[in-house]
């Protein structure tokens, strides 16, 4: 029968696989409700956590210079990065900061966008660059932000959730 036989045929051919995609870390039921729990299950887990910088900033120290702001968000992020062995960047606007391009730190790095690029943009690509294989955590409020990196499988945690954490 030729039917059967081309659905053999077919079966036995190759196909083409789905695109490979990064899936978003599993995370525990018992931390339910439990959102600083979940914010250290996360950053303790081997993702690489991208902070949206004046994010979080301008919400835990509104009271203070943007260069005071990203100061302390970095001084902070390095005592957590050695708390907890996380691999955290931090991603800045910086076209309006003189010299501003990168930063490699010891335990962090700290990124700023370019002339025309906004820290966001940054956010979105570093999350594409990232191999599909390493997990990612987006520390954001931007519900944009939050869509578009959710899409390519990140965990976003909430900016007040990160700052709790970061002086837990």
């Amino acid at each position: 029968d030729l039917r059967s036989l081309g659905q053999r045929l077919e079966a036995a051919l190759p196909h083409e696989q789905a695109a490979a995609e990064r899936l978003p870390l599993p995370t525990p039921g018992r931390l339910n409700g439990n959102p600083q729990g979940m914010t250290i299950h996360l950053l303790k887990s081997t993702a690489t956590v991208i902070v949206d910088g004046y994010n979080v900033t301008k919400g835990t120290w509104p009271d203070r210079s943007l260069e005071q702001q990203r100061e302390l968000l970095i001084a902070a992020t390095e005592q957590l990065a050695a708390r907890f062995g996380t691999h955290l960047i931090i991603v800045f606007d910086g076209a309006d900061i003189a010299g501003a391009h990168r930063e490699n730190r010891s335990l962090i790095r700290v990124m700023y966008s370019p002339n025309g690029i906004t820290a966001d943009d940054v956010i979105r690509e570093e999350v594409r660059r990232l191999p599909l294989s390493r997990p990612v955590v987006v520390i954001t409020d931007d519900q944009a932000i939050q869509r578009d990196v959710r899409s390519e499988g990140a965990n976003i945690v909430s900016s007040a959730h990160f700052s709790q954490v970061l002086y837990s």
